[in-house]
């Protein structure tokens, strides 16, 4: 079988498999004082608070609202885990590229006002500069004055801890976070600063994969050792059911047909679940810049939006195949 029948038949699978919308209606989850999901048929029905954050202070940023981020049942099932810490202080989680991951940080601390600090890992990162930097200063005698870095920033008020693509930190970076993660006091070395973290202080890590097996695909990377995960929960992250996608898209790209958008959607989610085919992922970002074109340029050809956003990234083959699967789903829709 070809790889292009083997992605029709994807698309056929999808539409009989497809998850359901997300019941909403037994349910009130409240950010503060700010409803997420009300009920829609039981007035009634329990009510589920997640604790807000009261230590922000001046100078930190706390991540703004998105009234348009969508909050399925199982992100807010894991919101409470997170913020309630009875599980771990430590949070990795795992997914594909592009399912939200790093924004459902945000939106998590947004809603619980928890202020962040956010380091986007790389192997020129040092573990020094994590804890501390030396910085040029007029107003004292060396000429130089001492900062704290991001994670003793964070530890010292209480703030989430993001950090973004861990597996970017080279091993002995890892190793320097161990004590921390344990939840014990750090020391600064530069100054021999004891720093007991805040009782609020969490960490949470993303990654697309943390054993190393596809860093063909993710330039830049090396694998997590087996310690510093086990310092971790580790939930895994995936992309939405396809209901909440196709919500999430009409949400992002106003003006979008819903009908377009399902198509979008069931484009992605057969290329994702293709492995036949051995497609790159099609990411909720790449999504978005298609459905977003397809609203503000209505004689937009939807084949022409899809490849736009997944361009630059494939062969000619993929783009071949990715075409098939585009016309396959649009005739599908007008054969309903």
């Amino acid at each position: 079988m070809s790889s292009r029948q083997l992605l029709r038949r994807s698309i056929m699978a999808s539409k009989t498999t497809a998850a359901t919308a997300p019941a909403v209606n037994d349910l009130t989850v409240v950010f503060g004082d700010q409803a997420v999901i009300a009920p829609l048929k039981a007035p009634k029905a329990p009510q589920q608070t997640i604790t807000m954050f009261a230590g922000a202070t001046a100078g930190q940023w706390v991540p703004a609202i998105d009234p348009k981020y969508v909050w399925s049942k199982e992100l807010l099932r894991l919101a409470q885990r997170l913020v309630s810490q009875v599980v771990s202080k430590n949070w990795l989680l795992v997914g594909p590229p592009g399912c939200g991951k790093t924004e459902f940080a945000y939106q998590l601390c947004a809603r619980t006002n928890r202020p962040v600090e956010v380091v986007e890992c790389s192997e020129a990162i040092e573990a020094d500069a994590l804890f501390s930097t030396i910085l040029p200063a007029e107003d004292t005698k060396s000429g130089l004055k001492r900062i704290d870095g991001p994670v003793v920033r964070a530890a010292r008020s209480g703030a989430t801890l993001i950090l973004d693509e861990v597996t970017g930190l080279a091993p002995e970076v890892q190793i320097a976070l161990h004590n921390l993660l344990d939840g014990r006091p750090i020391q600064i070395r530069a100054t021999g600063e004891i720093v007991t973290p805040h009782k609020e202080f969490m960490v949470i890590a993303t990654a697309n994969d943390v054993s190393g097996e596809h860093r063909h695909k993710y330039k830049g990377t090396f694998a997590l050792n087996s310690a510093f995960k086990s310092r971790f929960a580790a939930p895994k992250f995936s992309y939405l059911d396809e209901a909440t996608e196709i919500a999430a898209l009409i949400s992002r790209a106003p003006g979008l047909d819903p009908i377009i958008a399902r198509s979008l959607v069931r484009v992605a989610i057969a290329v994702r679940t293709s492995v036949a085919a051995q497609l790159r992922e099609f990411s909720f970002r790449e999504l978005m810049v298609a459905g977003r074109a397809l609203a503000t340029q209505k004689s937009m050809k939807v084949e022409d939006a899809v490849l736009e956003a997944y361009s630059g990234k494939e062969t000619s083959q993929d783009a071949s195949a990715i075409g098939d699967l585009v016309k396959a789903e649009l005739a599908l829709s007008k054969a309903k």
